[in-house]
């Protein structure tokens, strides 16, 4: 039976010319021969070995692999990355939910990448600056990490529209000049979430039409007012809220930290800050008496009739 066939490998249709491998989730262990496949295998545009026990994987002769162009290692327990700068083609790297530490400056070796995905790592150590340095990069996702620093002063390149630092160190304000040279009309996806960011929320935003803009959990004090009515940020959340619909005030919650069509701005005393998305000691009680005053206040009226 041709190997064509077998399950996960992927060939070009008409050749017995492998293109593809997905193995993700096959109990695949040790450190397999993976210089031969990137030798053996120069047509290979996919190698997909996610959630199998790999610590041992390098990248050895990547190079070689001159179609590569998606490598999901997600969960597979790597700590290092030495090598993977050599790639001359990848444009999607996945890695989320492994042991990779620091930040690997290889990264910015790699001209062609679109898309990097590194969540839940124990990235630490101040934020790179020179994300800029890959021109083509759409999707930055390196949340659930221990970066720190603060964003004044990082250049994204003009073609990213999908950033998430969120459960993160990062501190101090957001910046003026944050997500400075991408264009205005760019539809944005942008979640800081769960950090330390303090201070405002800057309305130089408001030059970016469409956004959906997460910032809960952090240390705000105020929203400049031009960005509450910003009608379609926020799946048109704010258009139907206003500053609820970016964050809920001070001495306010609600599940997500802003305003939706589901989840209103409850009251919560221990609110110091914008977007607070859980009460402490109050949650139980706001949630019941949202519920409770209905039900009281329609007996009250069937007393009356009474």
């Amino acid at each position: 039976i041709s190997f064509c066939k077998w399950k996960g490998v992927e060939c070009r249709f008409g050749a017995e010319t492998v293109t593809g491998l997905q193995l993700g989730s096959n109990n695949i262990q040790g450190t397999p021969g993976f210089i031969s496949i990137f030798q053996l295998l120069p047509n290979l545009s996919t190698l997909n070995l996610s959630r199998n026990p790999l610590a041992g994987f390098n990248f050895n002769g990547i190079e070689n692999s001159a179609s590569l162009s998606e490598l999901d290692l997600d969960a597979t327990g790597i700590s290092s990355i030495v090598g993977i700068g050599l790639s001359p083609s990848l444009t999607h790297i996945s890695l989320r939910n492994n042991r990779i530490s620091g930040f690997p400056q290889e990264i910015f070796q790699m001209k062609t990448l679109k898309t990097l995905l590194m969540s839940n790592n124990q990235l630490d150590g101040r934020i790179p600056t020179t994300f800029d340095l890959l021109p083509n990069l759409q999707t930055l996702i390196l949340s659930s990490n221990s970066l720190s620093g603060v964003l004044d002063g990082i250049d994204f390149p003009s073609s990213l529209r999908i950033l998430d630092l969120s459960q993160n160190l990062l501190s101090n304000s957001i910046p003026v000049t944050f997500l400075r040279g991408i264009p205005t009309s760019a539809s944005l996806d942008i979640d800081l979430s769960g950090n330390f960011l303090s201070g405002n929320v800057p309305g130089e935003l408001s030059r970016f039409s469409q956004m959906d803009l997460y910032l809960q959990d952090n240390r705000i004090t105020s929203i400049d007012s031009e960005l509450c009515s910003k009608e379609d940020w926020n799946g048109n959340d704010v258009r139907k809220y206003g500053c609820s619909g970016i964050l809920c005030p001070i001495g306010h919650f609600a599940n997500g930290g802003r305003q939706s069509t589901n989840t209103p701005c409850a009251r919560c005393i221990s609110a110091e800050y914008y977007g607070t998305s859980t009460c402490e000691g109050e949650s139980s009680v706001t949630r019941t008496n949202m519920y409770l005053w209905p039900s009281l206040a329609f007996v009250f009226v069937l007393q009356i009739l009474i």
